[in-house]
């Protein structure tokens, strides 16, 4: 074999390797959907019932039949379990079989599709076991309906909510944290992120799997986003292993990628320390971002993956490349769409930065 051909083949394997991400899980997707209530219930607010199926969504407890996440479907979930509900003022509760809620015995508010859900009332999910990212590690998202345009979200990355009878709102004194490393905004620990939507009519979409979650919520003027769980590629074998690759997205009125530090995680070396981060936005020659690149090829968007830089100076790491996340060319657009034969969904908020595209099912949507 000669030398160049010898370097032409090497060249292919490294572009392949660098260019392909390990989607070690099976992607789950909850369809485009207008809230209020897909399942016929007459829910007076559209977020607590798209509440109510995210969450049965991410359990794997839409079953088309007593409860449907989707009018007259089934839709398959991740897996992921309840941990710990609080509702109906001072009820709080272990979830008797983690994968039905509706086997909780005192806070029924998370029950059917949400109509009862008051201020206040919280659930705790916990992600499954996944073949990439953390393994056996897992993650928990606390997650609270706080108005009927306000969902507050919060990452446990140490999967170390404290069960008990008392167990008070997770961000107070006292809270069920243990090591206080619950992920939100910013550096600070116990920080809530704010996902403010819209009451009115509204479209949910979700993509997830073992141990991520990417909500969107869209009413065609003011769409809101968060990204939540573990990433590909990962450091699993450095010393000590990066194996809670777990991050959160603070911003979700951003509906956009640049370099901002909008993404949080507890510091792959540390049990304790939060750190901020970015997306590490590809240029060539001359600075030019990907986003002003010519948004068309051949036919094509091209689109490329999203490596998340964190540059804290003790702790300065790529975590890692977003899960079902792509970024490209603002020539996408804005506007709620499907490129590249619908195997992608994108949405932004601002012109000048690359929509987020996410990885989709074929589907024309919206």
């Amino acid at each position: 074999m000669s030398k160049t051909l010898s370097r032409i083949l090497l060249a292919l394997a490294l572009s392949l390797g660098l260019s392909l991400t390990a989607q070690a899980d099976t992607r789950r997707i909850y369809p485009n959907t207008s809230h209020a209530d897909p399942d016929g219930g007459g829910a007076l607010s559209s977020v607590t019932t798209s509440l109510v199926d995210l969450v049965r969504f991410l359990m794997d407890d839409c079953d088309g039949a007593t409860y449907d996440c989707v009018a007259g479907a089934a839709t398959s979930g991740p897996g992921w379990t309840a941990v710990r509900a609080h509702s109906n003022g001072a009820n709080y509760e272990d979830v008797g079989t983690p994968t039905d809620l509706d086997s909780l015995a005192t806070c029924v508010a998370w029950e059917g599709d949400g109509t009862a859900l008051a201020a206040g009332d919280w659930i705790v999910l916990e992600s499954a076991t996944s073949t990439g990212g953390g393994g056996n590690n897992h993650f928990q998202l606390y997650i609270e309906y706080e108005s009927t345009t306000v969902i507050n979200f919060l990452m446990l990355p140490m999967e170390d909510w404290s069960t008990s009878s008392a167990s008070p709102p997770v961000w107070t004194a006292g809270n069920a944290c243990g090591v206080a490393a619950c992920k939100g905004v910013g550096a600070g620990a116990n920080t809530l992120v704010a996902f403010t939507t819209t009451s009115t009519t509204t479209s949910m979409l979700a993509v997830a799997d073992e141990d991520v979650l990417i909500l969107l919520r869209d009413n065609s003027a003011a769409p809101d986003i968060i990204y939540v769980g573990g990433v590909d590629n990962n450091l699993s074998t450095s010393t000590p292993p990066d194996d809670r690759p777990f991050i959160i997205y603070d911003t979700p009125a951003s509906v956009f990628l640049d370099t901002s530090q909008r993404w949080n995680r507890l510091a792959p070396d540390d049990a304790t320390t939060l750190v901020l981060g970015g997306p590490a936005i590809p240029t060539v020659f001359g600075g030019v971002a990907l986003d002003e690149f010519p948004g068309l090829y051949n036919g094509a968007y091209q689109i490329v993956g999203v490596l998340i830089y964190f540059s804290d100076a003790s702790h300065a790491h790529i975590t890692g490349t977003l899960q079902y996340v792509r970024t490209g060319s603002d020539e996408i657009g804005t506007a709620a769409r499907t490129i590249n034969g619908a195997a992608w969904a994108c949405r932004g908020s601002n012109a000048a930065n690359s929509p987020w595209c996410l990885s989709w099912d074929g589907v024309e949507y919206p």
